[in-house]
């Protein structure tokens, strides 16, 4: 008796994404990719100095044991005048999950640098859900304006 031969058919590599957001391009969803063409309007318009997209993770806690907990923020934003911030893009229902509010909760302890949460409401427009250590350098910044944020 022989072994029938069975045929071995690859599947295509794509990584299913976490809480079934639609993966756009290089972003892990479409609110990322119309906020990093927000971003791309502000450089070339001179609002902005420059962004990045998933700028290294920042580390919230060092555990002795090894499993240290970091956060991957979606954007770095570098204003003009050298100022940066973090800026993590949110849709509705992953902004109500337990491990973030979590992390957002270790990021507000000791914050390496200011962070604005943004929510999608439209295609292009943007609310500020959450603002963490923006206060008195003014870092809520230039680039808010009537024209990406809602009111």
């Amino acid at each position: 008796m022989t072994k029938a031969k069975r045929k071995i058919v690859k599947r295509p590599a794509t990584r299913k994404n976490k809480y079934h957001a639609r993966r756009s391009d290089d972003f892990d969803s479409d609110a990322e990719k119309d906020y990093s063409g927000i971003l791309k309007l502000l450089k070339m318009a001179g609002e902005i100095k420059d962004y990045r997209h998933h700028p290294p993770p920042v580390l919230l806690f060092e555990n002795p044991n090894g499993r240290d907990i970091s956060w991957n923020i979606d954007f770095w934003v570098q204003q003009t005048d050298d100022v940066g911030y973090y800026v993590e893009v949110k849709g509705k229902p992953t902004r109500k999950l337990p491990e973030y509010y979590l992390k957002l909760r270790m990021y507000q302890a000791k914050p390496p640098a200011p962070l604005i949460v943004v929510e999608k409401v439209i295609s292009t427009r943007f609310k500020i859900v959450i603002a963490v250590g923006c206060g008195e350098a003014g870092v809520l910044v230039k680039a808010l304006t009537s024209l990406i944020y809602e009111k």
